[in-house]
């Protein structure tokens, strides 16, 4: 069962995400909205991973496959000419574009080797693993292609 944030951390939460996704719009506004999935689902994981909260095989199977369906779609949420504020996304996506599909590619693969591994009930004790592997893939990507990480 996940539970919610008592009611001020809440709050606080929901205001920074307001604020960090302030004036955009679009395809930028998209892409915002993907990553913040993305790590919704990893908070669903992580704590699951490290034997913090019960473990859920389905309702991790799901945040999985929900992170490799957000990944596959990320190259076309970084269109040509998408960049500038309030986009926090860096040129280098656009200057080295299969370097930044391959990393998107890596992160879908990860992915739904843990979405296979919590539906199959197997692989348990490699859990933690499996989850440091999409970790690992989110947090190289951020630091490529990511102009600010506050």
């Amino acid at each position: 069962m996940i539970r919610w944030p008592g009611p001020a951390l809440a709050l606080t939460l929901i205001a920074g995400a307001a604020l960090s996704h302030q004036g955009a719009t679009g395809i930028v506004l998209e892409r915002m909205e993907a990553m913040t999935a993305l790590s919704d689902a990893m908070k669903i994981a992580v704590p699951m991973a490290r034997g913090e909260t019960a473990h859920d095989g389905p309702a991790l199977a799901a945040a999985a496959a929900e992170m490799a369906e957000i990944a596959r779609q990320i190259p076309g949420h970084f269109p040509e000419g998408s960049g500038g504020h309030p986009s926090e996304a860096a040129p280098s996506i656009w200057e080295t574009p299969a370097a930044f599909e391959a990393l998107a590619g890596d992160l879908a693969r990860s992915a739904e080797a843990l979405a296979r591994m919590a539906q199959s009930g197997e692989g348990d004790d490699d859990l933690l693993a499996a989850v440091r592997a999409v970790g690992a893939t989110c947090a190289a990507c951020r630091r490529s292609y990511r102009l600010s990480d506050d």
